[in-house]
């Protein structure tokens, strides 16, 4: 045992060492008092006194004695209880870890519990780490980067056959190669839902799909919200969404030179959203986002914004939503404590399989060029999916995610998500904008047009892939690629 760990048991327990310590103490101070007790005897009789073992028949008592002739049986049982609980809690947890399918979540203790409710509410078997090691099937590390990276690193030998699944507020979830390792971001996984949820397709058709977003504060969550809703936000082939950020985004740009190729601006303001006025009033979403550790001027931000734009309705992002959702009716509070939670959300399994079946029906098609196909069953699915990099990986996940804003075109446009029920027309809709999405989607991650010259369509290594084009620029053999992607999804929901 390291000592670490000691020191961390010594201080789990440093309530009760000092009971002793004090208790033992006055007792020896008494049995000293009464002059016929050696300081070795006083020893062994104050250790008597904690396990009810000693008699005072011939032992005056004086006031120290008093004291602790009964205080020292109560310590003795605060520690045998405390002593008990922990290890009905020891066996508990473990007997939960030995179970199949067990989740060993690490997480600040708040969270923790929250998170291994939801799982149980997922008829899920949750059990919190806390500072120990616990042999399980799965684990959640919700800490920070910090201790996240010591654990992995403490523990790799046991975790090498887990799946694991990584808090980070830095790296993109497509970046690491383990196929056990998987990150998630609490960023991500808000902006990802709120697009969903926002309803900006219903604002956007209203205005012909000419409409300005704005955000105020940029950070984790701003690269995010601008990350997907680039991909969510596709509604419409000729459609024209500004980006408008007020907000230290040159990191961001500069990291995504191939912005300009997606159509939809991207527009960073240096000066302040006050000399923007006009802007903010006409704007079809403004969303006002945390500063770092800087809740206050967020709070600030958006009673400016109320009191200088009258019947304007806002969107604020924050951990702390009690005195935000007090301000006024029309600022929406997005909790960003909420979804981050949600295990389904972190561990994607419903999206990944969806991601899977996408993957090889799109590898069907190519294979059936060549008169060949592979059944479409879990193993196969799973195999297949085994085979991809983490970028086609995410590419696959990005696909399945956007099936419920196609969901939400096909409502819009009053036809049901059937393959039957869609006529021509939609059809040729939405194969666009699923190409209009995953080109984005390359764009986003520093892929352009080119000639692979390898004979095939795209080259990894120098990131160029051929279909980089408007989907009225493919070759006639790649103009309805999609659609295969897209009746897989409508199988599904």
């Amino acid at each position: 045992m390291d000592l670490k760990k000691v020191l961390k048991i010594l201080k789990k327990y440093l309530w009760l060492i000092v009971s002793v310590l004090v208790v033992g103490g006055i007792g020896f101070i008494g049995f000293r008092q009464t002059g016929c007790v050696s300081p070795s005897d006083a020893v062994f009789h104050v250790f008597q006194m904690f396990f009810l073992n000693y008699s005072f028949d011939d032992t005056p008592v004086n006031c120290c004695l008093q004291i602790a002739r009964f205080a020292a049986p109560l310590v003795t049982f605060a520690g045998f209880r405390k002593g008990l609980v922990n290890f009905a809690n020891f066996v508990r947890t473990h007997a939960k870890t030995a179970q199949l399918g067990s989740i060993a979540v690490y997480a600040p203790e708040e969270t923790a519990a929250r998170l291994v409710k939801r799982l149980a509410e997922r008829g899920e078997n949750g059990v919190v780490g806390g500072s120990e090691f616990l042999s399980a099937d799965t684990y959640i590390l919700y800490n920070d980067s910090a201790w996240n990276a010591r654990f992995l690193s403490m523990n790799r030998e046991d975790l090498k056959n887990r799946q694991v699944y990584l808090r980070t507020d830095t790296l993109p979830a497509h970046s690491v190669s383990s196929r056990n390792l998987h990150l998630f971001s609490p960023a991500e996984i808000v902006a990802r839902d709120y697009w969903k949820t926002c309803g900006l397709l219903r604002v956007a058709a209203e205005q012909s799909y000419r409409c300005e977003v704005v955000l105020l504060g940029f950070g984790a969550l701003g690269e995010q919200l601008l990350y997907w809703g680039l991909q969510d936000n596709v509604f419409s082939p000729d459609q024209l969404i500004r980006y408008h950020i007020f907000g230290d985004a040159e990191e961001f740009l500069s990291a995504h030179p191939y912005l300009r190729e997606i159509g939809d601006p991207v527009i960073p303001h240096a000066d302040g959203w006050l000399d923007h006025l006009d802007l903010l009033r006409g704007a079809s979403l403004v969303l006002v986002l945390p500063e770092a550790s800087d809740a206050p001027a967020q709070e600030k931000t958006v009673y400016q914004l109320l009191s200088l734009l009258p019947g304007k309705k806002l969107v604020a992002f924050t951990e702390e939503p009690t005195l935000l959702s007090e301000l006024d009716k029309r600022v929406k509070v997005i909790d960003m404590t909420e979804d981050p939670l949600d295990p389904k959300l972190i561990m994607g399994d419903e999206l990944i399989e969806h991601a899977m079946r996408i993957n090889l029906r799109y590898l069907n098609r190519r294979m059936r060029e060549k008169g060949k196909t592979i059944e479409e069953s879990p193993e196969n699915r799973r195999a297949e999916w085994d085979k991809l990099s983490t970028f086609l990986r995410y590419s696959n996940i990005g696909a399945a995610d956007y099936h419920e804003i196609r969901k939400q075109l096909l409502e819009q446009r009053r036809v049901a998500p059937t393959r039957d029920a869609i006529d021509a027309e939609t059809w040729e809709l939405l194969e666009e904008l699923e190409h209009m999405r995953w080109c984005r989607f390359y764009w986003l991650n520093n892929w352009r047009w080119g000639d692979p010259k390898n004979g095939e369509t795209n080259d990894p290594d120098r990131r160029v892939h051929m279909d980089l084009l408007p989907y009225h620029a493919l070759p006639d053999s790649e103009l309805h690629k999609d659609r295969e992607i897209i009746e897989v999804m409508l199988e599904l929901k």
